[in-house]
């Protein structure tokens, strides 16, 4: 989730709620069109771009039921146990073996992540991380987001980040993308 965020630029609940069935697959560069995001209420259209990089990324969730959500607490949890099991040095108990989960937990893993969840994981693997002798700094979702849109207006422009980003009107992305100091620094090197 966030290798695609980062390339793609997208908001975290668009990543959060992706599925292949709004995923425009017939070009070269694939069109995301999430069902439900953040400005559908208004009558706007989301379409996001899913470039090569992006295209791999998303082919290693593809599953054949389209409908289901790509990135899932549930999937992700059963390949968290399944390496567990085959990484176990001993014997597993007989007691262990007749263990089944229980019908109704009182907090079963969800078929896919929402914005908080995401955050959570998140946080998660940053703590697990940090304990383990690497030093990663605190962040959030959404400065993926962030970093892509002052990442492509310094390669191509204001416009290029606002079409990118998704918003309508270029101040909004000025907000988001920060502006080229280097830039600045530059101009000032030969007029100043």
């Amino acid at each position: 989730m966030i290798e695609l965020q980062r390339l793609t630029g997208m908001r975290p609940q668009d990543v959060c709620h992706l599925r292949a069935c709004d995923i425009d697959m017939s070009g070269d560069v694939w069109i995301y069109e999430p069902h439900d995001h953040k400005t559908s209420w208004r009558g706007h259209r989301r379409l996001i771009p899913l470039g090569p990089q992006a295209q791999k990324v998303v082919c290693e969730f593809l599953q054949l039921d389209t409908t289901r959500h790509l990135f899932s607490p549930s999937d992700a949890e059963a390949e968290r146990n399944s390496t567990r099991r085959a990484n176990r040095k001993s014997r597993m108990t007989p007691s262990q073996s007749r263990r089944t989960p229980k019908p109704n937990p009182k907090r079963a893993k969800r078929d896919r992540y929402d914005t908080d969840s995401y955050r959570r994981a998140i946080e998660y693997g940053i703590k697990k991380a940090n304990d383990s002798g690497v030093e990663v700094p605190h962040w959030f979702p959404l400065q993926l987001r962030h970093s892509k849109g002052t990442e492509v207006r310094k390669q191509y422009g204001l416009e290029a980040a606002q079409v990118v980003l998704g918003h309508k009107h270029a101040a909004v992305t000025e907000v988001y993308a920060e502006k080229n100091l280097e830039l600045a620094m530059e101009v000032a090197r030969q007029t100043g």
